[in-house]
């Protein structure tokens, strides 16, 4: 096995490990013969199959704005005596956030409870990168010892109740949209493109923890996917992954480049259909469901893999 678990020094390495784990796992269970790539030497995406002269590199993201902001403010809380509750709550889910904008709305909520202003106000989050350029956040804060009262005229706290809270509403077509954008801009990455450029390569990128990412089905995922890939990209193509903690398997969805080199694409099509997974309209449609079912005797997602190469 690989040396990457002693190497993995923050959450993000961590992710990346994961992630590759689900797509080794993945294509075990279809029977998909693979090494893993080598690392330090000549650029190798991180899955390089047997059979075939294809490699497939993986990337995870994770990018979630609200819950950013809901760490940061519970550090800038957790000095207070008695914290009040703080409700932070917008329509539209923001992706991403700068630090100078969290900063900003953790600033003005401190300045509130240390000026006793409790209530509710809004505030506006600029994100002129995203396809909506300005959200309306709405931020509560309550004194808990307001909220019960009594007989003397005292004050209970609610020691057990969360200091804060933060929900969004369900409009999504901005959010997806980032979404999207943020998949597809690993494409440009300069470390992903020269792996690409070693040998014909399938950039796979773990969307689980990006955003709402899940909420969207596989076969709509390889729809928009087909849509968007760029034609000067030097990937055949794009995937994508959700794993989630309830299920050993992964659903997948893959787009072709349509101006692809000839080579790679029988051997990307045969990868599509063997993982069962969610083809864009360019690329082949499976003969499968487009979720993940096995059409043959599986190896369990711990089956030993015989790696050739250690990626340390």
């Amino acid at each position: 096995m690989r040396g990457d678990f002693q190497q993995a020094r923050t959450q993000d390495d961590l992710m990346i490990v994961r992630a590759e784990l689900v797509a080794g796992a993945k294509l075990s269970k279809a029977r998909v013969g693979f090494d893993f790539g080598m690392r330090g030497t000549t650029p190798q995406p991180d899955l390089i199959l047997r059979e075939a002269n294809l490699g497939i590199e993986v990337k995870a993201r994770r990018l979630d704005a609200l819950n950013d902001l809901e760490k940061q403010l519970e550090s800038a809380l957790a000095d207070l005596e008695l914290p009040p509750i703080v409700n932070v709550s917008c329509d539209e889910r923001p992706l991403t956030t700068k630090a100078a904008s969290r900063d900003t709305i953790v600033e003005a909520i401190l300045n509130r409870i240390q000026n006793g202003e409790f209530g509710s106000f809004v505030t506006q989050l600029d994100q002129p990168w995203a396809a909506t350029a300005q959200v309306a956040v709405e931020i509560s804060i309550s004194d808990q010892r307001d909220m019960f009262k009594t007989e003397d005229g005292k004050g209970v706290a609610l020691t057990d109740t969360p200091a804060v809270q933060v929900s969004s509403g369900w409009t999504l077509s901005g959010h997806l949209q980032d979404v999207e954008a943020k998949v597809l801009a690993v494409l440009t990455d300069e470390q992903k493109v020269r792996q690409a450029h070693a040998m014909p390569t399938i950039l796979l990128v773990d969307a689980a923890r990006t955003g709402m990412a899940w909420i969207r089905p596989p076969h709509i995922w390889a729809a928009r996917l087909a849509e968007q890939l760029p034609q000067d990209t030097p990937f055949v193509g794009v995937g994508l992954m959700i794993p989630t903690l309830d299920n050993p398997d992964a659903s997948f969805s893959i787009a072709l480049r349509p101006n692809a080199p000839e080579e790679p694409l029988p051997a990307a099509r045969k990868l599509i259909h063997d993982l069962g997974s969610a083809a864009g309209a360019n690329s082949v449609t499976p003969p499968t469901s487009t979720t993940s079912s096995p059409r043959r005797s599986s190896l369990p997602l711990n089956a030993p893999v015989r790696a050739s190469h250690s990626k340390t």
